[in-house]
């Protein structure tokens, strides 16, 4: 995405400095001069050049508009490509969240992650685009064009003609069709990042607060810390031309999005967490984690394979470009492969490296949904530098990652914030290892060739590189970014959610009767799935923890099988009076809609299994 941005009209004037280059009709003064407009780089549109060159014999008209024509319909649909993929990401953030959650909450999940992309699309289309990439008059802050795609076809600057209409007036500007490219795959980068923070606050966030919180994201946030890092005008970018004025001489690093995306996405969610609080049965008496019922193994797993496969569009696409006409002639395909390669790396030793740290902790169980998020730790970690590293540091990345991503569970677990689906290990305690290790291993020679520039103008690499030039100014550059962003995004979350409650009087979270309901009851006209009866079963433990069990079974079948479950259980512990061996003391009042005497005749086996007080809520559809 980052080359994307930064390189939207520059990759395209290469393009015709490279057309004149080869032209038959060139002579030597014509060729000079096309050489020194590549290498110097002093032209950044299209128009530029013609309005320079078009009283010469330096283009002829009708070649060259074939030709760049070419090169642009193959990019055109390079991007789409890519964008596709990265709009299939969406369907695998659906699919991992309805695993992790309650079937009770099994609609709100689908209708916030489809909500998310719809909201997406159109507050970035009106906005959005215009604050990440539009021309930038306030000194790198944000871009005060392109509202609403107003500007997509028109002049770039009072007096330019579009390059097609220089060539043969009535034809369509040339390059309209690269942009309106770019904006689809920005927009899903964009969607990308409000999903984020959805299964973070799963099972207890109220819709009417989550509402404005993720317009805040995707048309505020997220735009403004692109613009810095992505346009060619941002005060924190690499893709600016003049090195005075980067930050530390070189700007924040970050290839696909470790900052920009996940960062901005994972700090977002961080905030919500912390201050909705957790689930109410997450955390018991002194502690205790306990584990709440989750959908669905089989979700979980599809989604993260989903996710890993759109993700090869999401890193690849953010080349920008797949055929280069100037002397970086092939780098593009080149760039895309090597990226290809890195992300699959570093997914699967991102993986394989949870799996191997939980095991050395707990060597009798292995969880399937850790290793999926390990994949995804891998897979944020590499976004950032995918195409700046030697596949073997990729192996690097993924390894670290995975042992990040246990860590900082762990950290979140101890601290008692809930996170349903891991989103702010992944996605921010990820992203911050992906952009450090950018800033860390990027190569010189890849970074020449994805920042398209020649080597006499920029010679940097990463600090463990050890080539000495600009090594500490790239690292340091990634920490300052590192912290304006996290603040910035921070700082904007928690006022709005203050805002929300203390002005607009919106509650963060729902009541606690609703959060026991399940949302699809109290907000999405009943349960996913009609055909069965879910009865939850809420009891109060000896020890003072409240606690549920959650039936799913054929309408009607609630008590027939609560009865066959305290047969089990009885028969197993050995039934005493008022309970059992295994949960003495505990007794229940009522099971299914059934009080004690209906559903078992007097006796306490099934009591004996829950606890006492107990209430039971049933609902059916």
């Amino acid at each position: 995405m980052g080359c994307v941005g930064g390189l939207r009209l520059r990759e395209i004037s290469s393009h015709v400095c490279s057309i004149v280059l080869t032209s038959p009709e060139t002579g030597e003064t014509e060729r000079q001069r096309a050489l020194a407009c590549i290498s110097e780089r002093k032209m950044t549109t299209m128009n530029q050049i013609l309005s320079r060159e078009k009283s010469s014999r330096l283009f002829n008209s009708r070649n060259l508009l074939t030709l760049e024509s070419t090169e642009i319909d193959l990019n055109v649909f390079f991007l789409l490509w890519a964008t596709t993929l990265v709009f299939i990401m969406q369907g695998g953030f659906m699919l991992l969240e309805v695993g992790s959650v309650s079937i009770r909450n099994t609609k709100n999940i689908l209708f916030k992650n489809a909500f998310d992309v719809c909201i997406s699309a159109c507050c970035f289309y009106l906005w959005g685009y215009a604050f990440a990439y539009g021309d930038d008059s306030s000194g790198g802050f944000i871009g005060t064009t392109e509202f609403a795609l107003s500007d997509m076809e028109k002049r770039r600057s009072s007096g330019e003609n579009s390059f097609a209409g220089s060539i043969s007036q009535g034809h369509l500007r040339a390059d309209a069709a690269f942009f309106y490219a770019h904006f689809a795959f920005a927009l899903s980068f964009a969607a990308t990042a409000a999903t984020i923070m959805s299964g973070a606050v799963a099972e207890r966030m109220n819709f009417k607060a989550y509402i404005p919180l993720t317009v805040l994201t995707v048309s505020v946030i997220y735009p403004m810390v692109a613009h810095w890092v992505w346009s060619s005008k941002g005060w924190m970018s690499a893709f600016k031309v003049d090195a005075g004025s980067r930050l530390f001489g070189v700007g924040v690093v970050d290839f696909a999005g470790s900052l920009v995306v996940h960062v901005v996405g994972g700090t977002a969610a961080l905030v919500a967490c912390w201050y909705i609080g957790p689930r109410s049965e997450r955390f018991g008496i002194g502690g205790k984690i306990n584990e709440l019922p989750m959908q669905s193994p089989v979700f979980q797993m599809f989604g993260t394979i989903l996710m890993w496969f759109g993700w090869y569009g999401f890193n690849t696409g953010s080349v920008g470009v797949y055929v280069r006409g100037d002397q970086f002639e092939g780098a593009s395909r080149y760039i895309v492969a090597r990226t290809a390669v890195c992300t699959t790396i570093a997914a699967a030793f991102g993986g394989l490296s949870v799996v191997v740290f939980d095991l050395a902790r707990n060597k009798k169980q292995i969880s399937p949904q850790r290793m999926n998020n390990g994949i995804l730790t891998g897979l944020v970690s590499i976004s950032g530098s995918c195409a700046l590293v030697h596949p073997a540091l990729a192996v690097l990345i993924g390894i670290v990652a995975g042992i990040v991503y246990s860590l900082s569970s762990s950290l979140l677990l101890r601290r008692r914030i809930d996170d349903v689906v891991d989103a702010v290990p992944i996605h921010l305690f990820g992203g911050v290892w992906g952009l450090i290790a950018t800033a860390l291993f990027t190569k010189e020679s890849f970074y020449n060739l994805v920042y398209n520039t020649p080597d006499s103008q920029r010679a940097y690499c990463g600090a463990f590189i050890g080539c000495g030039k600009n090594a500490g100014n790239v690292l340091a550059a990634a920490l300052v970014g590192l912290l304006v962003v996290t603040s910035f995004t921070a700082a904007m979350i928690y006022a709005s959610i203050v805002f929300l409650e203390n002005v607009v009087k919106v509650p963060l979270r729902v009541a606690s009767a609703v959060e026991s309901q399940g949302l699809d009851h109290s907000t999405h006209f009943g349960r996913a799935y009609t055909e069965l009866q879910t009865t939850i079963f809420q009891y109060t433990t000896k020890s003072g923890e409240k606690a549920s069990m959650e039936m799913r079974v054929r309408a009607g079948d609630a008590a027939k099988f609560a009865l066959a479950l305290s047969e089990v259980m009885d028969a197993e512990a050995g039934t005493k009076e008022g309970g059992s061996g295994k949960f003495s003391g505990l007794a229940l009042s009522g099971s299914g809609g059934l009080d004690a005497g209906e559903s078992g005749g007097g006796r306490k086996g099934f009591g004996s299994l829950l606890g006492n007080p107990a209430r039971t809520i049933q609902e059916s559809g």
